[in-house]
């Protein structure tokens, strides 16, 4: 069937790490199984399909570490494509294509973008028609470089603007922030003190799986947690899928229990993703997740009901043997008639288990645009790791935590900016260590503030809005 061939620059470190990041999106949108094959400096993309696609990869971006971005479109071919040039191909005109629609959107964008956006072109034109392919490499990743840097300010400028009319727009949806507590949780740090958003929405904490989550937060959940890994011992040791789920909905309905109105959303289920694992298939999942929601529904509830889903981007689907897009999944349940109200993006950034490789922020905002055209509100769920000792196997070891925090930085305002985007939920307010994603907590185990916690304080405060206490 189809085969896409890489050919990369001489010394360019080909390895497993680079190989787990490479996915192909054809005209649907959707990764695609594909298979890797390496001889030498020629990587060989197999897939089951006869079409061109854009393959996504990680790549060095010098001043952000490696970011998944993409070529252009490549057809199907004998011969290898040049991977740097076509990297810095599919970067360039991804900018300028965003800039233009931006710029006649009423977006002010400073004129020293467009001539870095025309510095790019250039440099990947003269990458394009230079003969000696060391020289032609060097050039494309200069445009590569001077692409991405552009994109970031770019997307700075997006959020800065757009997220300020967003919170001061009455008309627009309401935006709120929380983040998750467990019931060994120590106190809620003082730095995180509920947080006014221009008189939007409240921060608070949420109950993660606890009777009293109404009195310490805003929801209640996941009330079942569909991810490997995702069952606890009790669980995990009963027989058959039966067991598990007669167990998983007593459970259900415990936590349900004596639940007041306060309750703002119940998270039924996360982790949904389209690929099965050892705890469960993927029709096991598909009907645990109807039985939770009609759990929700036999016991009255107002409030919304959530399900969440990680690798938004679907990239997963590309190192397995099949599978359906998460958006797949959640077009299937809302044809069923589930009431579901709210879509949760799981996003546990750079993690290896359940994880999202880094993207580019245009990248973010793709993903937001593609989960859109279902109409529901749509709720991010963030964990980012960070702190951890060099060579975690639990994190990938493309990014260092200020390649990280940049992101952040520049990602948070492009969420709140987008209105179809109801709440950012951090997933971890403390770090855990028993955790599957260590580091991941806003509060270290003695609840002193991190990194992340700064980062994410001077962003809002960016925003002119009223950030935490220190």
């Amino acid at each position: 069937m189809g085969q896409i061939h890489l050919l990369f620059p001489d010394h360019f470190p080909v390895d497993q790490s680079l190989a787990a990041s490479v996915h192909v999106i054809g005209l649907d949108g959707i990764p695609g199984p594909c298979r890797i094959n390496r001889m030498g400096q020629v990587l060989t993309i197999a897939r089951n399909r006869d079409e061109s696609g854009h393959v996504f990869l990680a790549w060095p971006t010098g001043e952000w570490g490696d970011l998944v971005l993409s070529t252009s479109t490549l057809p199907e071919s004998d011969d290898p494509w040049r991977v740097a040039v076509e990297v810095a191909r599919g970067t360039s005109h991804r900018l300028r294509n965003q800039l233009s629609a931006w710029e006649e959107g009423g977006l002010e964008i400073p004129g020293e973008l467009r001539e870095a956006a025309t510095q790019a072109a250039v440099m990947l034109a003269a990458a394009v028609l230079e003969p000696d392919a060391g020289r032609a490499n060097l050039a494309a990743r200069r445009s590569t470089e001077i692409s991405v840097k552009t994109i970031f300010r770019l997307c700075r400028i997006f959020g800065d603007q757009i997220a300020r009319l967003r919170i001061g727009n009455v008309n627009l949806a309401r935006f709120w922030m929380g983040c998750m507590v467990r019931p060994e949780d120590p106190a809620v740090p003082a730095a995180w003190k509920q947080l006014d958003l221009a008189e939007q929405e409240d921060l608070n904490p949420v109950g993660q799986g606890i009777p009293d989550a109404a009195a310490r937060g805003l929801a209640l959940g996941p009330l079942v947690d569909a991810a490997p890994n995702g069952f606890d011992a009790k669980l995990q040791g009963l027989n058959g899928f039966d067991a598990r789920r007669d167990l998983i909905l007593q459970r259900a309905r415990t936590r349900l229990a004596g639940l007041t109105p306060a309750l703002k959303f119940i998270h039924a289920v996360a982790g949904l993703n389209g690929t099965g694992h050892r705890g469960l298939s993927y029709p096991q999942q598909l009907q645990l997740t109807l039985d939770v929601l009609q759990v929700v529904e036999d016991h009255g509830q107002r409030c919304p009901a959530m399900v969440s889903f990680d690798n938004p981007w679907g990239e997963r689907l590309a190192r397995s043997v099949g599978g359906t897009h998460p958006l797949q999944i959640a077009d299937s349940l809302l044809r069923r008639g589930t009431r579901i109200s709210l879509l949760g993006l799981e996003i546990n950034l750079d993690y290896h288990l359940c994880g999202s490789v880094a993207r580019d922020p245009l990248q973010w905002l793709d993903m937001l645009d593609l989960w859109s055209q279902l109409g529901l509100p749509l709720v991010v769920l963030l964990r980012v790791p960070g702190q951890l000792p060099s060579g975690n196997e639990a994190v990938r070891p493309n990014m260092h935590d200020e390649h990280r925090l940049d992101l952040i930085r520049t990602v948070l305002p492009m969420l709140i900016a987008r209105p179809i985007v109801q709440g950012i939920l951090w997933q971890e307010l403390v770090d855990h260590e028993e955790s599957m994603f260590p580091g991941a907590g806003l509060f270290d185990r003695g609840g002193r503030p991190k990194p992340l916690w700064h980062a994410v304080r001077e962003t809002l405060e960016g925003l002119e809005l009223n950030g935490p206490a220190n």
